[in-house]
């Protein structure tokens, strides 16, 4: 005869129809598992455990924990003072923090990190410019005096003679501005500045920009 077709029943047994089939016994083939039939698994609604040494099954263990663990973190939105808790501290107290540190004493405030001052150039250019132009000869002569608050001064050759500069006395073997009609040099220097040429005369302009 053949099989009969398995139907759930009671209990979570699956049974055959009564009176068919060829076993033996033509009622009881199979149990499924149903939830709580692991006594140490435990049940989905199993409450959770009461104390960390008693009996209970794994998930009332495991809800525990879950308790615990949401109780040491905190709840988003919570109060600074309910974040964190620690056994045997009453919430909101203070927990000094010793040891051997850097600064030597805690806590450290924005107060007593040492303020330095700090200079924003807010001008571009500078407020003044003196122009002029100088005959240069063979002998050492000034282009223009030692200025505390110059910025740059600027020299410009009018010819095609070579000129030769320094802060000191100029001789032909010192700086040289090329002979060459609109050649031209910046200096950012506050010295004085001297001129000489090989030979003849040559006529340079002298632009300076300085402050007051």
């Amino acid at each position: 005869m053949a099989n009969a077709p398995y139907s759930p029943g009671a209990g979570g047994y699956f049974v055959k129809s009564t009176g068919a089939g060829t076993d033996a016994d033509p009622y009881l083939v199979c149990r499924q598992t149903l939830d709580g039939d692991d006594a140490s698994a435990g049940a989905k609604a199993d409450a959770a455990a009461s104390s960390d040494a008693g009996t209970f099954s794994l998930i009332a263990l495991f809800k525990r924990l879950l308790v615990k663990f949401t109780g040491f973190t905190g709840t988003a939105g919570s109060s600074a003072t309910a974040v964190i808790s620690v056994q045997g501290i009453a919430s909101g107290t203070g927990m000094p923090v010793t040891g051997t540190f850097f600064q030597g004493t805690q806590p450290v405030s924005l107060a007593s990190v040492p303020s330095h001052p700090v200079t924003v150039a807010t001008q571009v250019g500078a407020g003044n410019m003196a122009t002029s132009q100088v005959t240069v000869t063979t002998a050492s002569g000034q282009l223009a005096a030692s200025r505390a608050t110059r910025r740059s001064i600027t020299i410009t050759n009018h010819g095609t003679t070579a000129v030769f500069f320094d802060s000191g006395t100029a001789t032909v073997t010192k700086a040289l501005l090329p002979g060459v009609l609109g050649a031209s040099i910046t200096l950012n220097v506050t010295t004085a500045v001297n001129a000489i040429v090989a030979t003849g005369t040559q006529i340079v302009s002298v632009i300076e920009e300085f402050d007051s």
